[in-house]
Protein backbone atom coordinates (compact mmCIF):
# COMPACT_ATOMS: atom_id res chain seq x y z
CA UNK A 1 0.00 0.00 0.00
CA UNK A 2 3.01 2.27 0.34
CA UNK A 3 2.89 3.64 -3.20
CA UNK A 4 -0.71 4.78 -2.64
CA UNK A 5 -0.19 6.38 0.78
CA UNK A 6 2.90 8.55 0.52
CA UNK A 7 3.89 11.31 2.94
CA UNK A 8 2.04 14.61 2.55
CA UNK A 9 -0.96 13.09 0.72
CA UNK A 10 -3.36 12.91 3.69
CA UNK A 11 -6.65 14.74 3.33
CA UNK A 12 -9.27 14.86 6.09
CA UNK A 13 -12.18 14.17 3.74
CA UNK A 14 -10.70 12.37 0.74
CA UNK A 15 -7.68 10.33 1.81
CA UNK A 16 -7.62 9.54 5.49
CA UNK A 17 -7.30 6.68 7.97
CA UNK A 18 -10.60 5.19 6.77
CA UNK A 19 -9.24 5.15 3.21
CA UNK A 20 -6.13 3.31 4.36
CA UNK A 21 -8.13 0.91 6.52
CA UNK A 22 -10.48 0.09 3.63
CA UNK A 23 -7.54 -0.70 1.33
CA UNK A 24 -5.68 -2.66 4.01
CA UNK A 25 -8.76 -4.73 4.90
CA UNK A 26 -9.26 -5.60 1.27
CA UNK A 27 -5.59 -6.41 0.73
CA UNK A 28 -5.32 -8.61 3.83
CA UNK A 29 -8.79 -10.13 4.15
CA UNK A 30 -10.62 -9.52 0.89
CA UNK A 31 -13.21 -7.42 2.75
CA UNK A 32 -14.21 -3.77 2.54
CA UNK A 33 -14.68 -1.31 5.39
CA UNK A 34 -18.37 -1.04 6.26
CA UNK A 35 -19.92 1.96 4.50
CA UNK A 36 -21.24 3.35 7.78
CA UNK A 37 -17.68 4.35 8.65
CA UNK A 38 -17.17 6.25 5.38
CA UNK A 39 -20.56 7.92 4.80
CA UNK A 40 -20.02 11.03 6.95
CA UNK A 41 -16.73 11.93 5.27
CA UNK A 42 -18.23 11.27 1.83
CA UNK A 43 -21.17 13.59 2.55
CA UNK A 44 -18.81 16.23 3.93
CA UNK A 45 -16.53 15.93 0.89
CA UNK A 46 -19.48 16.39 -1.46
CA UNK A 47 -20.71 19.41 0.51
CA UNK A 48 -17.24 20.94 0.49
CA UNK A 49 -16.65 20.24 -3.19
CA UNK A 50 -19.89 21.96 -4.21
CA UNK A 51 -20.16 24.75 -1.63
CA UNK A 52 -16.86 24.88 0.32
CA UNK A 53 -19.03 24.12 3.37
CA UNK A 54 -16.39 22.36 5.47
CA UNK A 55 -13.83 25.07 4.72
CA UNK A 56 -16.34 27.72 5.81
CA UNK A 57 -17.44 25.85 8.96
CA UNK A 58 -13.83 25.24 9.98
CA UNK A 59 -12.98 28.91 9.55
CA UNK A 60 -10.48 27.95 6.89
CA UNK A 61 -8.90 25.27 9.10
CA UNK A 62 -9.67 22.64 6.51
CA UNK A 63 -8.01 23.13 3.16
CA UNK A 64 -8.13 20.33 0.59
CA UNK A 65 -4.73 18.74 0.05
CA UNK A 66 -3.93 18.92 -3.66
CA UNK A 67 -1.64 15.93 -3.21
CA UNK A 68 -4.78 13.84 -2.63
CA UNK A 69 -6.46 15.00 -5.86
CA UNK A 70 -7.61 12.06 -7.94
CA UNK A 71 -7.26 9.54 -5.11
CA UNK A 72 -9.84 6.75 -5.17
CA UNK A 73 -10.04 3.78 -2.80
CA UNK A 74 -11.88 1.82 -5.49
CA UNK A 75 -9.09 2.53 -8.00
CA UNK A 76 -6.42 1.43 -5.51
CA UNK A 77 -8.24 -1.85 -4.92
CA UNK A 78 -8.59 -2.48 -8.65
CA UNK A 79 -4.92 -1.70 -9.23
CA UNK A 80 -3.85 -4.02 -6.40
CA UNK A 81 -5.52 -6.89 -8.27
CA UNK A 82 -3.66 -6.09 -11.48
CA UNK A 83 -0.23 -5.50 -9.93
CA UNK A 84 2.23 -8.40 -9.62
CA UNK A 85 3.36 -9.07 -6.07
CA UNK A 86 7.02 -9.32 -5.14
CA UNK A 87 7.03 -13.10 -5.52
CA UNK A 88 5.57 -12.84 -9.03
CA UNK A 89 2.02 -13.85 -8.12
CA UNK A 90 -0.81 -11.63 -9.29
CA UNK A 91 -3.03 -9.92 -6.76
CA UNK A 92 -6.16 -11.87 -5.90
CA UNK A 93 -9.34 -11.65 -3.87
CA UNK A 94 -9.28 -13.11 -0.41
CA UNK A 95 -6.73 -13.25 2.37
CA UNK A 96 -3.05 -13.05 1.57
CA UNK A 97 -0.94 -16.00 2.69
CA UNK A 98 0.83 -15.49 6.00
CA UNK A 99 4.56 -15.79 5.56
CA UNK A 100 6.65 -17.41 8.28
CA UNK A 101 10.11 -16.00 8.90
Amino acid sequence: LGPYFRANTYDLLRKNCNSFTDCALHYLLGQRLDKQYRCVEQIAHTADRHACLIQALSGGGYQPNRNADGFSVDRVILEMHATPLVDGMLGHHGPRPIMAY
